[in-house]
């Protein structure tokens, strides 16, 4: 798992560099990519590109990227307490779920549970930053997101690069004949199946079992479904903002708060979806909790 967690995805971003910019890269360089100190303790690893890796070293003096660094892991930290916090004290097992309050508690704690993940991410960047490396944020404020778009953007900022780089890119230039939305949807919905399949690609050589159930699917084609239809809506708002402005103050507040609970509230859906073993249990579940 240690070397699968190593090579699996960043083998794709280095084969891919070497591809397109051509400059052969010294064997040094090659093993300083992959062989990472903190991913010896990290199994779930950020996706980190490789162009970023070698134009960050020591793109800063060595005090500001340690302190930086130190900010990144105790974020890390943070997150990490809060998910200890989640899973010893407020988790509802599903077996638990009997009305509408245990229902919901079940589904936003249950989606809390990414907060081992965020708080990891944000421990191994860190780490690499206190050893000279200036690398971005792996996750910006992913609870707060205000659509569907923003929350792709701010969850796993690396995957979404990762795959904005590899897929989304190629295939927006292959159908640049097309008509831009088009071309745009197309993109988009390659992005999402190539992460539903790279996702269960990682659960075989992490957990020995691929990740190609019914849930699985339905909650990347779901979330890809929202996303595609989230970028229609946001491209006319954002026409019609330039035009109009963005209104009064309290109003725009009121807006982004409805937005944000709605979010979260379609996305903690979603993923009890996801960890569920099966439909079945996961439709069971919300009549239980539904009365």
């Amino acid at each position: 798992p240690v070397l699968a967690s190593m090579f699996m995805f960043r083998i794709i971003l280095y084969l891919y560099e070497i591809k397109h910019v051509g400059n052969p890269e010294s064997p040094l360089e090659a093993v300083s990519y992959f062989v990472l100190l903190p991913n010896f303790c990290f199994l779930h690893f950020p996706v980190i590109d490789y162009r970023a890796f070698r134009r960050g070293y020591f793109a800063e003096e060595i005090h500001t990227l340690q302190r930086a660094g130190l900010r990144m892991m105790v974020r890390g930290t943070i997150h990490l307490l809060l998910y200890r916090l989640v899973y010893h004290e407020l988790l509802i097992p599903a077996e638990e779920v009997h009305d509408l309050a245990s229902l919901l508690g079940y589904i936003a704690c249950n989606y809390l549970l990414y907060l081992r993940v965020s708080g990891q991410f944000h421990m191994a960047c860190g780490l690499l930053h206190l050893f000279g490396f200036q690398l971005p944020e792996t996750h910006r404020r992913y609870l707060l997101a205000t659509s569907f778009t923003d929350y792709w953007r701010r969850i796993n900022i690396y995957w979404k690069d990762f795959m904005v780089r590899v897929v989304f890119n190629p295939v927006v230039f292959r159908l640049k004949a097309w008509p831009r939305p088009a071309a745009l949807a197309a993109a988009t919905v390659a992005v999402f199946v190539a992460t539903w399949a790279l996702h269960a690609y990682q659960s075989f050589w992490l957990r020995g079992t691929w990740g190609l159930s019914a849930p699985d699917a339905l909650f990347w084609g779901i979330l890809g479904v929202l996303v595609l239809i989230n970028v229609q809506i946001d491209s006319q708002t954002t026409r019609r903002c330039l035009s109009k402005g963005e209104g009064p103050a309290l109003r725009v507040l009121a807006m982004r708060v409805l937005k944000t609970t709605g979010t979260f509230a379609t996305i903690a859906l979603l993923w009890s979806l996801w960890s569920s073993p099966s439909v079945e249990a996961w439709v069971a579940l919300l009549r239980k909790g539904l009365g």
